[in-house]
């Protein structure tokens, strides 16, 4: 679980902060573009996680491919099949290979299970233990896709997945170092690939980082929250008061503000891959 967590603090901080970075620059141009990252990771049901994660890819998929499927008002089943068929289009977006479609079904299933359930349930309001058992099985479930969205292969994703759930072959018993050799001998992995998500080594410093990651990205109010960004169609319901940290034009915020531009001046010669460039 580590390794995959890694990955997606990776994944999460990449994507929400070019997301960032592309409003601030539409502002700089006098646009408001549409808001794309509303603190997914604190999501409590698969459902409300896609309303938050790459928002407007999960619009255009509603509104080019859901709803056109849609027409003629179908049938609970037609619906059904309507959501598999457009989260495995969403998987296809990111790529052309079956580990994005195996991705796009991971989704697409446990979405429409989502779904009946809350169905079936009706409106109530979760309690406090009711919201932490959700929050924990749709982070485990994201974490969980992960590995098919990263593997570079079926068969690799498919030794991933057991070998860190404990099943499986001998692979299961070896440690970090030895389990990413035998990955990369049987063709699983490449070098890059295992340097790049697993990691070359284990450390308690890069998963106390991991942990610290998370933490900022579950407890710390998110960027638009921060800056009190808005936009037409945004949803208002996942905002949270942020008090003293509300961003104004003051002086007492312009120490951090100049703070941050320092460090990144500083850090301008390190390179960094950026994920989400290749989908």
């Amino acid at each position: 679980m580590g390794r995959r967590r890694r990955f997606v603090a990776q994944i999460y901080f990449d994507f929400s902060g070019y997301s960032d970075m592309a409003v601030g620059l539409g502002l700089l141009f006098n646009y408001r573009l549409p808001l794309n990252f509303a603190a997914p990771l604190r999501s409590t049901n698969l459902a409300d996680f896609w309303r938050r994660w790459h928002i407007t890819l999960s619009r255009f998929l509603r509104d080019f491919v859901y709803v056109p499927l849609g027409l003629g008002r179908p049938g609970p089943v037609r619906r059904s099949l309507n959501l598999l068929v457009t989260m495995l289009i969403g998987g296809i977006w990111h790529g052309a290979g079956w580990t994005f479609v195996v991705w796009g079904a991971i989704h697409g299933v446990l979405l429409l299970l989502t779904l009946i359930w809350q169905k079936l349930i009706g409106p109530v309001h979760p309690s406090k233990a009711q919201q932490f058992f959700g929050w924990l099985l749709t982070f485990r479930v994201f974490v969980f896709a992960a590995v098919f969205f990263r593997a570079t292969d079926i068969g690799a994703a498919w030794h991933l997945v057991r070998a860190m759930a404990g099943f499986g072959d001998h692979v299961a018993a070896m440690g970090h170092a030895q389990f990413d050799d035998w990955m990369i001998h049987h063709g699983y992995l490449s070098d890059t690939f295992a340097n790049i998500w697993i990691g070359a080594t284990w450390s308690m410093a890069g998963t106390m980082a991991v942990v610290a990651a998370l933490a900022v990205a579950l407890l710390v109010p998110d960027t638009m929250e921060i800056v009190g960004y808005k936009e037409g169609e945004a949803q208002s319901d996942w905002r949270r008061p942020v008090g003293f940290l509300a961003w104004r034009p003051t002086m007492a915020w312009l120490r951090p503000v100049a703070a941050m531009a320092v460090a990144v001046l500083i850090n301008l010669g390190q390179v960094s891959e950026f994920l989400y460039y290749q989908f």
